[in-house]
């Protein structure tokens, strides 16, 4: 009920937007219909979407492979950070809604970037952060999704490639067609460095209590108050250094290594290209 009335009143105002976003399941490169490819160690492909419920631009997906990046909280945090950036300026507040994935979503490393985007933009005055109850975490993304597995599930189109699937991705049909946004392994940054230097991590609430994160159920950020977890009430979770500039630091600065995993995709890529031309 409550993103409902967010959605409404996001509808009716030019200042609210309402986020939704969730990491699709890997999407497997090469994607192959052979039993042979089940036990191969294939290339992961990462979507992230987020749907705007407050216009009708349709889903935008964040697309990346894991030579580039993997699919930790520092690569979702750099995603909703690319997107928080190219919102217009009249933009005063923002409500974001996704699962509660620690791993990912609700995790001292998001709340550094919506923590720092707030203490940063001229305009945005109040980022509120909300988590879908476990057993009932459907969101609008998960639709998105579906079309995407199953238009793969009736297409003959070969996705050989990660660049395959984001092309792929683009000629889904729907209202609108999805955009996709190839992320660059330089637009990946490190949250995690600014918990360690330039914000204090703080453990305990205003009364003195051990923060849970397994509890907390919606975060606010204000510049007024920094960063509030209203499940304790008014809580300071992060103190911000006095500092003019805060740089960020890039999550890699090259390719990532290749594993031994990594090296047994390629020969058996090579494995299954024979299988199928020759064979």
């Amino acid at each position: 009920m409550q993103k409902k009335e967010d959605k409404i009143n996001a509808l009716a105002s030019n200042n609210i937007r309402v986020l939704v976003f969730d990491l699709e399941q890997v999407l497997d490169t090469p994607a192959l219909s052979t039993n042979v490819s089940f036990y191969k160690r294939l290339l992961s492909t990462f979507n992230l979407t987020i749907r705007d419920c407050s216009e009708n631009e349709g889903t935008e997906c964040y697309m990346w492979h894991e030579a580039i990046g993997g699919r930790g909280s520092n690569e979702i945090a750099s995603c909703l950070y690319q997107k928080i950036l190219n919102l217009l300026n009249n933009v005063t507040h923002i409500i974001t809604y996704s699962d509660t994935c620690g791993g990912q979503n609700r995790n001292i490393n998001m709340a550094a970037l919506l923590s720092l985007v707030t203490a940063n933009s001229s305009t945005l005055h109040i980022i509120d952060q909300k988590f879908l109850l476990p057993g009932h975490t459907h969101l609008e993304c998960d639709v998105d999704h579906t079309k995407i597995e199953r238009a793969k599930k009736f297409s003959d189109i070969p996705i050989m490639i990660p660049r395959d699937w984001y092309q792929f991705v683009r000629t889904v049909k729907g209202k609108k067609p999805f955009k996709v946004i190839e992320m660059k392994q330089e637009q990946f940054f490190s949250f995690s460095n600014l918990v360690s230097t330039s914000l204090t991590k703080k453990t305990v609430d205003t009364d003195g209590n051990k923060v849970n994160w397994f509890h907390i159920r919606w975060i606010r950020y204000e510049k007024v108050y920094g960063f509030s977890g209203y499940f304790f009430g008014l809580v300071d979770l992060l103190g911000l250094h006095k500092e003019s500039n805060i740089a960020l630091w890039m999550l890699f600065v090259s390719l990532r290594a290749a594993t031994s995993m990594s090296c047994a995709f390629l020969m058996a890529f090579l494995e299954l290209f024979y299988y199928l031309r020759y064979l």
